[in-house]
Parts: structure tokens; C-alpha cells; sequence
């Protein structure tokens, strides 16, 4: 046994659950880091930038509005 000098300690049992901390807000900071460019030519492309967090499978839809609040502060169009 590794270690077999040692007392084993037991915890007590804590009840284990899952919880995603994606937001809006970190969907955004993370276009915030892609650049303004990139985000107006995935727009024209595609109409909106749609992002889906891997871990609990929400979807944030981000349209030109949205966009154009993240880098100016407000709503171009």
C-alpha cells in the first residue's frame, strides 16, 4: 500500500451537481476578443453569429444590433 504510515480520513459525503457558468455577457466578451472585423464579415455572411456552449448546450444568437452595441455602446441600424 502507498503510503500505508498514513491514517485514512473520511469526509463527509457533499452532494455533487453540475453547473454551467456561460452567459450572454461571456458569449459576447468572447466575440469581444474575435474583433470587430471578423464579427460584421461573419454577420454579412450569415445574417447573425450563433454560439453554442459545449458544456450545457445553450445557444446565443447575436444579431447585427448586437454587434454594433459590443463595439460602439449603442445600436447603428
Amino acid at each position: 500500500r502507498l503510503f500505508h504510515e498514513e491514517t485514512v480520513r473520511l469526509f463527509d459525503p457533499q452532494p455533487v451537481a453540475f453547473r454551467c457558468s456561460c452567459s450572454r455577457e461571456r458569449t459576447l466578451k468572447a466575440l469581444q476578443s474575435v474583433g470587430q472585423d471578423e464579427c460584421y464579415s461573419i454577420i454579412e455572411e450569415q445574417g447573425s453569429i450563433d454560439m453554442d456552449c459545449q458544456f450545457c448546450h445553450a445557444r446565443y444568437s447575436f444579431n447585427r444590433n448586437d454587434i454594433d452595441h459590443l463595439f460602439t455602446g449603442h445600436s447603428l441600424h
